[in-house]
């Protein structure tokens, strides 16, 4: 008898979204080319820009999205972490100016880690924790705004 209570829950603890239709620009492999990265910009009297890029942190990144609903973060090419996709919004080309579509998505279903960008045919940019700190967050006392760019491999 549990394992009807549980069966449910298993099945919507398990959901992602297949990259079928408009959706399936996103499969492949990208690769990393830089960051920009704006820091205390929430106090305009101290802020500064900086470009982040593979020649000057010596490393390399990449995103890999898969078919059946998967996207896996590598460093160097290898696999860092993997997490189902989950959209909570796709679409909205005007959001996007010189991109076909926007994104959202909730990596693993979990609001609280997401992946929001745009992407083209051959270009994607994301505002997320992958690879450098997430859009909007603040640490150390400070203020990041970071937007990475790809290419697709």
């Amino acid at each position: 008898m549990r394992w009807l209570i549980a069966l449910p829950l298993i099945f919507i603890s398990c959901k992602k979204d297949k990259l079928e239709g408009d959706k399936s620009i996103l499969i492949g492999e990208w690769e990393w080319v830089y960051t920009e990265k704006w820091v205390d910009y929430c106090d305009p009297d101290y802020m500064y820009f900086d470009t982040i890029t593979p020649i000057t942190k010596e490393t390399t990144w990449q995103i890999k999205f898969l078919e059946k609903g998967k996207v896996q973060f590598y460093q160097e090419n290898e696999l860092l972490m993997s997490h189902r996709v989950v959209f909570v919004s796709f679409g909205c080309p005007n959001c996007c100016l010189g991109y076909t579509s926007s994104f959202e998505i909730a990596l693993d279903n979990d609001p609280e880690s997401r992946l929001d960008g745009c992407v083209a045919l051959e270009t994607l940019k994301v505002a997320a924790d992958f690879p450098y700190p997430d859009n909007e967050v603040f640490i150390s006392g400070q203020c990041y705004l970071t937007t990475s760019y790809f290419v697709r491999k």
